[in-house]
This record gives C-alpha cells, structure tokens and sequence, in this order.
C-alpha cells in the first residue's frame, strides 16, 4: 500500500511523468502504414490541437475529424502524416488511437488547450480552444495542410463533419 501511495503521490507531483508515460503506452511503435509512415508526435499533436483550436471553440468531435483529416491529406499528398497518430474506427467516425488520453494530456497534465463543457439546446458538450500553436515545429506543407482543411470544415458543426467522415472510403 505504501508503495503505491507513494508512487501516485510521485506522478501527480510532475504531470510530466505522466505524459511521458501515456506516450510510452500508445506512441512507442514502429512507424507503418497505419501511423502515416512516421512515429507519434506528441509536440505536433499538441499543435495541431492548438491550431485548429487557436481563438476559436471547437466542439469534440469536430476536433477529432479535423485531426484525421489533416494527417489524412497530408499523408495523401506526401506520403506521410503529420502527427504520427493511429486512428480508430469508433461508432461516431474515425478518431485518433487512444485520444482520452491524449486530450487529457493535452488539457490537464500540461494545460496546453483549455476544455470546458458548453449547452448545445438540450445537450451539453465539451469544446476546446487554446492560444497560437508553435508553428516552428511544422513544415511548409504541413502549414498548408492545416489551413486547407480548416478551411474546408471551417463552417462544418461537429455533427456535420460527423456524417461527413462516415461516408468516407477509409472509414
């Protein structure tokens, strides 16, 4: 018992213990086809993230199709992802691999993006919104990518890009 209190008490000391480890568990394979032909990148994740959220709310699940989008035509068009992330095929459209512990990681551990819970009509949902994205860590093309799919789903609810993701031949 004393070992296990003082190993949480540890990890909640330093949340960047715990990011390293949640990395650890879902990042660490060998990049395929499947990961857009490179490794996971947290930092570039977290750009994205930040990107796509950068002085504007952004519901869930838009956010989660944004992500699939971005690495899915940058990998279209050259061969590559952006992030590195695996994607799923969830009941509600394509997400990232392991994406309650990303944006957990994302909002909690390291506060990079803020999450708060929003009234939609009779639902509630989360959004995400954050300040400016590191954009050091992207190349040309990948900047390129990010805009055009911005722009592409930039008047799309997170319920329209939705449907829009399930017609697709990937998913």
């Amino acid at each position: 018992r004393e070992k296990l209190v003082k190993f949480l008490r540890k990890d909640h000391q330093d949340p960047r213990n715990l990011v390293l480890e949640a990395i650890d568990e879902f990042g660490s394979y060998t990049p395929s086809k499947l990961s857009g032909f490179v490794a996971f990148n947290y930092d570039k994740f977290t750009q994205v993230i930040k990107f796509f959220c950068n002085n504007n709310e952004v519901v869930k699940t838009k956010l989660l199709k944004l992500l699939f989008y971005a690495d899915f035509k940058h990998f279209k068009e050259y061969g590559v992802s952006i992030t590195g992330s695996r994607y799923a095929n969830a009941s509600y459209g394509p997400v990232p691999d392991k994406y309650e512990t990303l944006l957990a990681s994302i909002t909690e551990w390291n506060s990079e993006v803020t999450c708060r819970e929003k009234q939609f009509g009779s639902q509630i949902g989360e959004v995400y919104i954050s300040d400016a994205p590191d954009y050091s860590v992207f190349s040309p093309e990948e900047i390129e990518t990010l805009e055009i799919v911005n722009l592409k789903f930039k008047n799309f609810s997170g319920s329209s890009i939705h449907s829009f993701s399930q017609e697709e031949k990937g998913y």
